[in-house]
């Protein structure tokens, strides 16, 4: 019995060994130290000292194997990847010109969604998204080229970013920052993108400084708070300067500007000017009493010149031959006066924009509208332009109370004045209607009125339609119809208008 014993004593005595052995290999298994650089080339392969552990083809496997806080090393050559940088790290190129990170038209070529990140001397080109999209707070991109993506580097809703000495070139918009705060865009080269070189979207307390632009500017869009928070300092597009304004009054803005941006300012005179190779030339919100005079848009040019809630504004005598030309919106008692409008997709557009005066203006050669009123736009004054060779003379949607009169709608190729979507209580008087495609077009709108204290319009298709009709005072005895409404010219003029 006590051999019996000894024997079973032995056998535990033997487990137990094995058991703290074997645990102590896998403890010394588990302690392998995960390496703080790893280095990337694409010609490496397992044949290579450290394949598998710090060395590696691709940049992803590089980024999976190193350490929180580490850095992956990339040597030069191409890499077709698409990756995602899910840890603390710096990514580091040998040259931002041969280190070349090609996403292949299939995704963003780098998505940073760990905070704290850095990404230098590297070529981020084609992403069919964003060279970088950041989805974390506290990047840092440095001295970078960022090439033809559709956007350079785009980061929503975050902050504390820096952005800095990158060259941004030929992607269709440069960085787009959406709802973002406190990052820093600083000394880059935002170079020949297609659309815009920064765009902000709600932007709040961003910094934008010693920037180059060429071909293209700034443009932003929000409330008070995203226009008047923003520090925008020395920045120049065309080699010249990119003037930003928040909070002051009375100032002259001298006629070397390259982009002017106005933010809750009053008293302003904007003169003189040639605006050429910017998407944007003028950017007005939340201002009032400001004067834009005898100023030059030439044909490369978006947008010249954009009102958001401001009042009591005039543009008078300017040349536009951009894009598109004027446009308010949520805008008041402005003046736009004797300016020559022409070749433009849009001349003067009107959102959400009440008792403004648009009058003794030429409107001509305008690929979609002339005029484009909409979304109730009320009690506007249209008078004494000269609206001809457009496509639409004018088209006026949704909008009541507006008064539309010594106008000449004359050569439009489709229509003269198209009213349209809800556009009714409009007063349409004393304007000549001539060789227009149709003179007038309907669609789901209510009555408007054809005429005021007894004269109505000129159209020269009258004698065609209503051959047996007499005259009586300078007006018809017939009323002219107006096509697909129930509205009528009573009191039809025979003789053009004289504006």
């Amino acid at each position: 019995m006590l051999k019996k014993k000894k024997v079973m004593l032995t056998i535990l005595i033997s487990l137990l060994l094995s058991f703290v052995l074997y645990s102590g290999c896998i403890e010394e298994t588990s302690q392998i130290e995960v390496p703080k650089t790893v280095y990337i080339d694409d010609d490496y392969n397992n044949k290579i000292s450290g394949w598998g552990v710090d060395h590696f083809n691709t940049i992803q496997d590089g980024i999976e194997n190193v350490s929180e806080g580490g850095t992956v090393y990339v040597n030069n050559g191409i890499y077709y990847e698409s990756i995602v940088i899910n840890k603390s790290i710096t990514l580091i190129g040998e040259d931002k010109v041969t280190t070349v990170i090609d996403s292949n038209k299939k995704g963003d070529v780098v998505n940073i969604v760990a905070e704290n990140c850095t990404i230098q001397n590297i070529n981020l080109s084609n992403g069919v998204q964003s060279g970088v999209k950041i989805t974390s707070n506290g990047a840092t991109l440095t001295n970078n080229i960022f090439y033809k993506n559709h956007y350079g580097i785009w980061i929503s809703y975050l902050s504390d970013n820096i952005i800095s000495n990158n060259i941004i070139s030929n992607n269709e918009y440069g960085i787009k920052l959406r709802s973002t705060s406190n990052n820093i865009i600083s000394s880059n080269q935002i170079l020949l993108n297609n659309l815009e070189g920064i765009i902000l979207e709600f932007p709040d307390n961003e910094t934008i400084i010693n920037n180059v632009f060429q071909n293209n500017g700034i443009t932003i869009t929000g409330l008070l708070s995203s226009w008047n928070t923003l520090v925008i300092e020395n920045n120049t597009a065309n080699d010249r300067p990119i003037y930003y304004y928040k909070n002051e009054n009375g100032i002259t803005i001298t006629n070397d500007a390259s982009q002017v941006i106005l933010a809750n300012c009053s008293d302003f005179e904007i003169n003189n000017i040639n605006f050429e190779n910017i998407t944007t030339g003028i950017q007005i919100s939340y201002c009032s009493n400001i004067r834009m005079e005898s100023n030059y848009f030439g044909s490369k040019i978006q947008n010249a010149i954009q009102l958001y809630y401001s009042d009591n504004s005039t543009i008078s005598n300017n040349t536009i031959n951009s894009e598109n030309s004027i446009e308010l919106d949520e805008s008041e008692n402005n003046i736009i006066w004797q300016n020559t409008l022409g070749n433009t997709d849009v001349a003067i557009k009107m959102t959400r924009s009440n008792f403004n005066n648009i009058s003794e203006n030429n409107i001509f050669s305008n690929r979609e509208y002339g005029l484009y009123i909409q979304s109730n736009s009320n009690n506007n004054i249209i008078s004494r332009n000269k609206i001809f060779n457009n496509y639409i003379g004018f088209r006026l949607k949704g909008s009541k109370f507006n008064n539309v009169y010594y106008n000449e709608f004359n050569n439009n190729s489709y229509i003269g004045l198209y009213l349209c979507c809800g556009a009714q209580d409009n007063t349409i008087y004393e304007n000549s209607f001539i060789k227009n495609l149709k003179h007038v077009d309907y669609t789901i709108s209510n009555v408007n009125y054809f005429f005021k204290d007894d004269l109505g319009n000129y159209w020269d298709d009258y004698l065609e339609r209503y051959p047996n009709a007499s005259q009586l005072n300078g007006v018809w005895d017939t009323s002219y119809l107006i096509l697909r409404s129930t509205s009528q010219d009573k009191y039809p003029l025979v003789e053009p208008v004289d504006i």
